[in-house]
């Protein structure tokens, strides 16, 4: 009989997605345009979330006799990419950077708030954040932040 294999890290990206694209707290409203995808968007808006790269790793977890289901526990971070655009007279780098800490608050929050990413890990919790200011002539100030969050699931 083959080992199991898993599919727990795209099970667990797909459930972050959807409680992210799902959060009240990251829908557009007036005129802020927010786009939330699954992997890197197209230039269509000033704020973005998305949920991007994933690095695994495997590691023995325990004997069982087979060495089958059970016995590997597999370790994954999940990359969230919150970039906030701010262009007009006036407007900041802080007020980039300010917006942008925001809204990985928020995607913070969203794992916090459901530590198994529907049912898809034994345990998923932010990590580490990189906070990196920027200028795109065409956009104004930026800021972008890639928060990593770390999943634990049992195969």
């Amino acid at each position: 009989m083959p080992a199991a294999t898993s599919s727990a890290r795209a099970r667990a990206k797909a459930a972050l997605f959807k409680a992210l694209a799902a959060d009240v707290r990251l829908r557009p409203s007036g005129t802020v345009s927010i786009v939330v995808a699954y992997d890197q968007p197209s230039d269509l808006a000033d704020q973005y979330v998305w949920v991007g790269q994933v690095v695994r790793t495997v590691s023995k977890h325990q004997m069982i006799g087979s060495g089958l289901t059970g016995s590997m526990l597999e370790h994954f971070s999940i990359e969230v990419t919150i970039e906030v655009y701010v262009g007009g007279a006036g407007e900041s780098a802080q007020t980039a950077y300010e917006r942008a800490v925001a809204l990985c608050d928020i995607a913070e929050d969203v794992v916090r708030q459901d530590p198994s990413l529907a049912g898809t890990v034994l345990s998923a919790f932010p990590v580490d954040s990189d906070d990196v200011p920027g200028f795109a002539a065409d956009k104004g100030r930026a800021t972008t932040i890639s928060m990593q969050v770390a999943c634990t699931a049992q195969i």
